[in-house]
């Protein structure tokens, strides 16, 4: 796989990066610029996406590099939020724990990465704006976790079956 760095994957660098610095934010920082930190590194994940179609810089490294900036900071990012503020958190892993063997029956089959499905979209959205709902103290933020664990675990369960079908 040819290595080339545009913008795109750039933002995707820049998401991997930014997890320990977030990390270690959660431990030093109020919960409200946690929110907001966490909403401009999440912005990054639509952002790669968007310039990589419409500047036409979509790499086969961009194809499997993106995902796996998602996973490092969701995943990090979640179980330390988990682990310092409330264990509640834990459910927005349900999609990437669901579709963790998915992504690696794609990585062992050197097949590309499945394109991300408008429910994985969606799911993504949900977990970007839950995660400083929560922060922030909505009312809400409950009631949205519940629905990005199931949205998220429906999604988790698409993509591995996608995987197995291969």
């Amino acid at each position: 796989m040819k290595f080339k760095l545009n913008i795109p994957n750039l933002l995707s660098l820049i998401r991997i990066l930014s997890t320990p610095l977030f990390i270690l934010a959660i431990f030093h920082l109020p919960k409200h610029l946690l929110a907001w930190i966490f909403l401009v590194i999440a912005i990054t994940d639509f952002l790669d996406g968007y310039m990589a179609r419409n500047l036409k810089q979509v790499t086969k490294f961009g194809k499997v590099l993106d995902p796996v900036a998602d996973r490092i900071f969701m995943i990090s990012s979640v179980i330390f939020l988990s682990l310092v503020f409330d264990t509640r958190l834990f459910i927005l892993l349900g999609r990437e724990l669901v579709a963790l063997p998915g992504f690696i029956i794609f990585l062992i089959k050197k097949a590309s990465v499945a394109r991300i499905s408008i429910i994985g979209k969606i799911t993504t959205f949900l977990q970007s704006i839950t995660v400083p709902a929560f922060l922030l103290g909505f009312d809400f933020a409950g009631l949205l976790m519940i629905i990005t664990a199931i949205v998220g675990s429906f999604s988790g369960i698409k993509y591995t079956i996608k995987a197995i079908r291969i």
